[in-house]
């Protein structure tokens, strides 16, 4: 049964996506070929330059006629918190003389293999989104191509997260211009962390009338302690 068609105006290529195994076939000049390979994939759509880009549980894969590109790591979109990996393979991977991949803007790197992986550690990233281009480069010159999309999220920081709890829900009280223990800075905090928790995880602090901290603010705290006390990250 075939799922689903694509096709581009200024291309010779009619894409299929059908049920079973081979998901993947490719018609041109009245030929029906199918593409091996190719991860199970959601949806597709063709572009101008003849290949088609599939939607997969790995993310985007690109597939040029006769070429592609899977990739084997996070989910494209995911929100990543430790170090990954990403394994690429060519299909085919006959002919295949560099893999490289290329992080936002910086200049592309090659891949360590084959067979092709490349380690990432969220620290040499940075907080926010990242946009990973992968390319596999063929004797013919050629090139196939699969982009994924990561957003890194660091551990807690003094600086962007205890802070500005600190201040937005114990400063009024515990602060330079409040009348209970002071609490003011992250050296504080550092050293008598086990006294805060316990205040806080059993709804002591902060005094009523006010809302005690939310499980995930209380949660912070400990990630915080966890983490080392980091100022900032990276």
């Amino acid at each position: 049964a075939v799922r689903a068609l694509a096709a581009d105006a200024a291309a010779a290529d009619l894409w299929l996506l059908l049920d079973g195994e081979p998901a993947l076939w490719q018609l041109r000049g009245g030929r029906l070929r199918a593409v091996e390979g190719i991860p199970a994939a959601d949806a597709m759509v063709a572009t101008d330059d003849g290949s088609v880009l599939l939607t997969t549980a790995e993310g985007v894969v690109r597939v040029r006629p006769g070429r592609s590109l899977g990739l084997d790591g996070p989910l494209d979109g995911a929100v990543v918190r430790d170090g990954f990996s990403v394994h690429i393979t060519p299909a085919p991977a006959e002919g295949v003389v560099a893999v490289t991949v290329q992080i936002d803007d910086d200049a592309a790197r090659p891949a360590d293999g084959p067979p092709w992986s490349v380690a990432f550690e969220p620290a040499d990233l940075g907080a926010g989104p990242h946009d990973l281009l992968f390319r596999a480069r063929y004797a013919d010159g050629e090139a196939v191509e699969a982009a994924l999309r990561v957003t890194v999220v660091g551990p807690p920081t003094w600086e962007a997260d205890i802070g500005p709890l600190f201040v937005a829900r114990c400063t009024r009280c515990h602060g330079p211009r409040g009348n209970a223990h002071a609490l003011s800075g992250s050296a504080t905090w550092r050293t008598e962390i086990r006294a805060i928790l316990e205040a806080v995880e059993a709804g002591r602090m902060p005094l009523t009338p006010n809302p005690p901290l939310a499980p995930a603010e209380v949660q912070r705290i400990r990630d915080w302690q966890a983490s080392g006390f980091l100022e900032r990250w990276p």
